[in-house]
């Protein structure tokens, strides 16, 4: 994937108006851009947004969509997240700070939740 746009942490943690809950499940995505299929440890999860790890950098502003399993009390679903920022996390892995499509409800957050923590 190509250009990466790197900000510092203070701005990072100045746009964040969601508490953060960490996670570290592997997920299921679809680069809607470039049409291949990766996977991604889900790093942590608000009602507005979602950091995700992956191998190789995403561009700002591209659309993913994260698929979710089906749960003991929902469907399976997707959440459609756009790339924020993309920073190198360790060697070899990227964060992606993402953005949701829409807020996530307390019920929908509370059921991804019990699945990926």
């Amino acid at each position: 994937m190509s250009e990466v746009r790197i900000a510092s942490q203070v701005q990072l943690a100045e746009r964040r108006g969601e508490p953060r809950h960490e996670c570290g499940e592997i997920a299921s995505c679809f680069a809607v851009i470039t049409g291949e299929d990766f996977s991604a440890r889900v790093k942590n999860i608000s009602r507005t947004g979602v950091g995700i790890l992956v191998d190789d950098p995403i561009p700002v502003d591209a659309p993913v969509i994260l698929r979710v399993p089906a749960l003991d009390e929902c469907p399976p679903r997707e959440l459609h997240p756009t790339v924020v920022h993309c920073l190198p996390y360790s060697t070899g892995e990227w964060f992606a700070g993402c953005k949701l499509d829409r807020s996530l409800t307390d019920e929908e957050l509370r059921q991804l939740l019990s699945h990926w923590s």
